[in-house]
């Protein structure tokens, strides 16, 4: 469920550290556990504390913002925190998931429980993954926001949740499918559940609710995170072909050594000669492609057109995200914000559009 495209804007809408902040009060319920179950929660704590780019808090914030026209209080930060805690809890399981090593420079949860309790890791793993749901909704419901507007940007949120929960089922289901069973358009059915709506129009809408939005602005703000969406995670899957490892922060590979069935492999496979297809799905299906494989991979992915075709698209998709954005009615820093990240998502696979 995590993007290698940076979502994080020059300027944070309210204060970081007053985030930050907003956060350790959320955790902090997390260690009121007997002594015998500490070291298990004070991992939670440091998992949440690792830096990261906090992107869904940011939009509720710069969204809330947006609409009131004021900073975010404690109280709006208090709720997205929440969020924060939401994405931890599934990146835990994602981890578990995917057999991840790493989160955020430091060993997945699973893994730094592995040097403490052994082959118990993975499900004390889950289990904490469940309590940092539960801390993520009750930080929501405490904050001390009006009812109605809390009980409404929490159903936005869960509903973003859920969505994503369905995507990720679909996303390992599909890994067991042929990819030539499977059209583009189931695939970017996983994008706009796993991503759009619970990176981007979950978190922006939930702002915009606290705030007391119109409904023509939560609409925009749906249409806009979207489409933006969408964009940031066709970006991501050609990143993690095209991009540069010291860049992402990752190896790059990644998706190709997974098997990952993605929008780029589909087309690739549809577009490329039988011969140079049937290499290509024996290397998704195989799940050992070295350096070389994934050089190959990019040749045939420039040579069919399906890079510079995908990176168009993105372009397309983050011109169409900006339209609904001017029907948004935000205030001019919030908008410029928003702007700023969706042509930062176009712009970091613009090379490949032009062919360089």
């Amino acid at each position: 469920m995590t993007s290698a495209v940076s979502a994080s804007s020059p300027t944070q809408p309210s204060s970081h550290d007053a985030l930050e902040r907003a956060l350790a009060r959320a955790t902090a319920r997390l260690v009121r556990v007997p002594e015998a179950a500490r070291g298990w929660a004070d991992s939670l704590r440091e998992l949440t504390a690792r830096p990261g780019k906090r992107v869904r808090p940011w939009l509720c914030a710069l969204a809330y913002e947006g609409v009131a026209h004021v900073p975010a209080s404690e109280a709006v930060l208090d709720f997205a925190a929440g969020l924060e805690l939401l994405h931890a809890f599934m990146l835990v399981h994602d981890d578990i998931i995917d057999g991840a090593d790493v989160r955020r420079g430091a060993p997945a949860l699973h893994r730094a429980l592995e040097t403490t309790h052994g082959t118990q890791a993975n499900a004390l793993a889950l289990l904490g993954g469940d309590a940092l749901f539960v801390a993520a909704v009750d930080a929501m419901a405490r904050a001390a926001v009006p009812a109605d507007r809390m009980r409404d940007a929490l159903a936005v949120v869960l509903e973003g949740a859920r969505q994503a929960a369905v995507g990720e089922m679909l996303d390992v289901s599909y890994a067991r499918q042929p990819l030539t069973s499977l059209s583009s358009a189931r695939l970017a059915d996983v994008l706009r559940l796993k991503t759009a709506g619970y990176t981007f129009v979950a978190p922006l809408v939930a702002g915009a609710v606290l705030a007391g939005a119109s409904a023509s602005t939560r609409r925009a703000l749906t249409q806009f995170g979207q489409r933006v969406g969408l964009a940031f995670q066709l970006a991501d899957d050609l990143l993690d072909i095209y991009g540069d490892a010291a860049q992402l922060g990752k190896p790059v590979g990644g998706d190709l050594r997974e098997g990952k069935r993605t929008v780029f492999a589909r087309l690739l496979a549809a577009r490329a000669s039988p011969d140079d297809a049937r290499r290509f799905l024996a290397l998704l299906d195989g799940r050992a492609a070295d350096a070389g494989d994934l050089e190959w991979v990019r040749e045939l992915g420039r040579r069919s057109g399906v890079a510079s075709e995908l990176a168009a698209r993105v372009r397309t998709f983050i011109a169409a995200g900006e339209r609904c954005l001017d029907r948004a009615a935000l205030d001019a820093n919030a908008a410029t914000q928003l702007r700023g990240l969706a042509r930062k998502v176009a712009a970091s696979v613009s090379f490949l559009e032009s062919g360089s």
